[in-house]
């Protein structure tokens, strides 16, 4: 039996912090990179971020990828 997702369930909220410190809310407007890398001593994948610009993001995916570390970019739209 398949099941439909509830039309009622929330979607998840994300934050983040302003030049004050405080937390502020995203509310559906963003853009979040997320690098994500396999882990040979734990043999685990990790992430590393979350990035909200993606040149920085693309600069750490590199850095992976030129040490021979399996990883890939992940991108969040709101």
């Amino acid at each position: 039996m398949v099941m439909k997702a509830d039309k009622t369930q929330k979607r998840r909220k994300y934050y983040q912090a302003d030049k004050d410190g405080k937390s502020k809310s995203l509310d559906g407007k963003y853009h979040m990179f997320l690098v994500r890398y396999h882990d040979d001593d734990s043999n685990t994948i990790q992430n590393d971020g979350p990035y909200t610009k993606e040149d920085e993001a693309n600069t750490i995916l590199n850095s992976y990828l030129k040490k021979g570390i399996c990883s890939w970019l992940v991108k969040y739209n709101g």
